[in-house]
Order: structure tokens, then sequence, then C-alpha cells
């Protein structure tokens, strides 16, 4: 027969057994995953989404994170995409055997696109700021942080036929499927305001001779050319407008465009506009103190859409708080209902389709290098 005192530590370890069963499934670390080119042309792009990332994720460590009554710490799990579809298939492969809880990329539409179904395949929700307005219809988990494609295509449309006044667009895309939905997109809002359209082409994306479509755009006596086109192409295209004599007609750019580059070169007299779903950060009320912190951490300026990676840790680890889970499954589904913290652009709040709610897109006039901002979509 066993003693009381043997009877009672029995029981004190039944109970430690059944509560410590019964405590959080809260990791020490939290690991959230970039992936986006930070390596190739659009390096620049993507290191800028890596540092705001990084500096959300200083600020929470150091202030502090509870999950389910337990303190985290975040952890960064870096991915080069090298802005091509192999090497962003490869990265999601890294990050989903790395077990991440969610991964804020990619930078490219096609590349978001490819990688879908391997977040997916894992239940782990995938943040980017692609635009190609079907990439939330591939997964469950798939969210967008800007405005899409479609939203894009609108402003771009509204803003040739109400801002400028537009009588006669030329429309020119590249042969991507970035460039071709979105110009289809803009030649029906055009047309569908009665706006005419005697050009609209696609262009390989190697094209950097425009002497035949510029030829076009001349004889049918076009006022502005809307351009879905990249540096590359843009900048080349500009130049034989120029060289036609036609530097009268305005330019309609999309957010390919938006690069120093641009900004700086010989621009159209009637000026080049180009219309973005990432808007700048001295378009928020919030954004000025955090260009102040993002430069003190990483001694420049941020590139374009940093603030969008920041406030989607934000978004994240909020989301995570208030569900009081990391399980990628319940993150999913919590930031289609959670209304969490977004400290600089204030609207990220998603449907249950993954889209924004309510973001905008801006209008940015190329003027003395910079871009000026001309017109939000949600204010027009």
């Amino acid at each position: 027969m066993h003693s009381p005192n043997f009877a009672r530590l029995a029981l004190a370890a039944l109970i430690t057994t059944v509560l410590a069963g019964c405590g959080s499934s809260v990791p020490d670390v939290i690991k959230i995953g970039v992936a986006q080119p930070l390596s190739g042309p659009s390096a620049n792009r993507g290191k800028d989404l890596l540092d705001g990332a990084k500096l959300a994720v200083a600020e929470i460590n150091i202030r502090g994170l509870k999950i389910d009554g337990k303190r985290v710490t975040l952890e960064l799990v870096e991915a080069d995409d090298k802005g091509e579809v192999d090497g962003g298939k490869a990265a999601a492969q890294q990050l989903v055997e790395a077990k991440v809880h969610a991964v804020i990329g990619h930078l490219h539409s096609h590349i978001t696109e490819a990688t879908a179904p391997i977040y997916a395949s894992a239940s782990i929700p995938q943040l980017f700021t692609s635009s190609a307005k079907n990439l939330t219809q591939l997964s469950a988990s798939a969210f967008r942080l800007n405005a899409s494609d479609g939203v894009q295509a609108q402003a771009i449309s509204s803003f040739a036929q109400d801002n400028l006044r537009a009588a006669t667009v030329a429309v020119v895309a590249e042969d991507t499927g970035y460039g071709k939905p979105l110009s289809e997109d803009v030649v029906a809002g055009l047309k569908k305001a009665k706006v005419e359209v005697p050009v609209a082409e696609i262009v390989g994306a190697k094209v950097k001779d425009f002497a035949p479509l510029v030829a076009k755009i001349g004889a049918a006596k076009v006022d502005t050319v809307v351009a879905i086109l990249r540096e590359n192409q843009l900048l080349p295209l500009m130049a034989e407008l120029k060289k036609a004599g036609l530097d009268e007609v305005r330019i309609v750019a999309s957010s390919t465009a938006k690069t120093t580059p641009v900004a700086k070169a010989e621009l159209p007299a009637k000026g080049l506009f180009v219309a973005t779903p990432a808007l700048d950060t001295r378009d928020f009320p919030a954004g000025e103190a955090f260009r102040d912190r993002f430069r003190k951490e990483f001694k420049a300026d941020p590139v374009a859409a940093a603030h969008y990676a920041y406030d989607a840790v934000y978004v994240l680890t909020d989301t995570m708080r208030l569900k009081r889970s990391v399980d990628p499954k319940v993150v999913a589904e919590g930031l289609k209902t959670a209304s969490p913290t977004s400290i600089v652009t204030g609207f990220m709040r998603f449907d249950a389709q993954g889209e924004q709610r309510s973001a905008p897109v801006a209008v940015y006039r190329a003027r003395g290098g910079s871009f000026e901002m001309q017109a939000r979509s949600d204010r027009w």
C-alpha cells in the first residue's frame, strides 16, 4: 500500500503534467520571412522593403511583444528571389523549410504568382506589394499591402480624362503579365468615358526603337500617351517623342516608371505623370517621423515602399496578439477580420479576398528631378 505522502506527490505530478499540456503553444521566436530581389536590377527596391521590415522588427523587439501572455522575440529570415521566377520559387521553398510564420514578398507580380502555391501549401500568410489584380485569387493566404492594378487602371484613365482633359490617347505597354492586363483595363476605362484611343500597342520587353510607334502617335494627333513601361523603355520613348517634335504630348506612366532617372530625364513640355499604388512617405501624416527613424537606422532615405513592409510587420504581429496565436491558418483568417495597427499608412484593412479595403492610388508629376503629388484616387 502506498503512503499518503506518495499519493499526494503523484497527484501533484499529474496536475503539473496536465497544466504543462495546457500551456501556450506560442514559441519563443516568431519568424517572419522577407522574400525580395536583393540582387539584380531591382535590388534597391527589394532592399528597401527588407529595411522597412528590419526597422519594425527592431522597434517591436525593443518595446516587447507578448502573444497569449508569452514574451516573444521576432526574427527576420531573408531570402533573395533575384527578381526571377526560379529564384522566387527557391526563396519560397527556403522560407517554408525554415518554418516561417508569415512572409513579406514578393515585389514583382509574376514572381508572387509563381510562389503563391508554395506558401499556400503550408498555409503561410503571404503579404506582398505586387499589383497584378488576380494575385489574391490564387490563395486563401495571399494579402495585398497596396492597391491592385485594377484600381491603378481606373486611376490612370480617370486622371487622363478628368484632370488632363485628354481627347485622344495612345496606350503602349510592355508585353508582360503586368503590362498587358493593365493596358487592357486602361483602354476599356478610356473608351467607356468616350475618349478616343487610336493607338494601343503591346511591345516586347527588349524593344528600344520606338520610331515606328511615335510615327503612329504623330499621325493620330494624340495629346496624351499612357505608357505602361519600365524606365529602360520609357526613357527612349520620351527621347523619340522629343526627336519627332512631339514634346507637347503629356505622358501618364504606371508605377514602374517612378524612378530617379525618369524624374531627372529631359521631360515633355506638357509634363510626365506617374500613377502608383505605393504612395510616398511624405503623403502620410506619420510619414516624416518614419523617414527620420529610417534615416537614423540606415543612413539613407527610403527608396519606394519600405513603409509598406514596415506596416506589414506591425499588422502581422498585432493580428497574432489579438488572436493569441501564431498558427499560420489562424493568422490568415485573423487578417481578414482584425483591425490591426498600421503606423504609417493607416489603412491596412484586408477584405475576405485579401485585398485592401481602401488603399489609394496616387498620381505624381515629375518636376525638378523629383516627384510631386498631383492627386489621390480617394480624393478625386
